[in-house]
């Protein structure tokens, strides 16, 4: 019982519960309202207002990390070692060990010549 969430479903039956009373005042005002279009309409608004782009995983993101550009594309004593704590790779943002010992940067060995070229 510890790890369920007990008012997840108070939350949503709360939320269904309004939609369902708002659906219903705005048949009375503007006519025939199909439930599922009024649904989708606050959604979309909610989404227009409050949403964010969806990144396309195709599209190369552009990196950030406190390393410059010109130390971090100079190709001389970059080698790929043993972090000191784990934290996430600064290309895939997936946790690992291993780092570069001249950036500093926790890096994953298939995403280190990726990160360096």
């Amino acid at each position: 019982m510890r790890g369920k969430k007990w008012f997840t479903p108070i939350l949503f039956w709360l939320i269904d519960v309004a939609v369902n009373n708002a659906t219903l005042l705005a048949r009375q005002y503007r006519g025939d309202i199909d439930t599922l279009e009024f649904r989708r309409s606050i959604a979309r608004t909610l989404l227009q207002n409050h949403g964010t782009e969806k990144v396309h995983p195709g599209l190369i993101r552009k990196v950030q990390t406190s390393v410059p550009y010109t130390v971090r594309k100079h190709n001389a004593e970059h080698m790929i070692g043993k972090a000191l704590s784990r934290l996430r790779c600064a290309l895939c943002k997936n946790k690992t060990v291993t780092a570069c010992s001249k950036c500093g940067v926790n890096l994953h060995a298939k995403c280190f010549l990726q990160f360096h070229s």
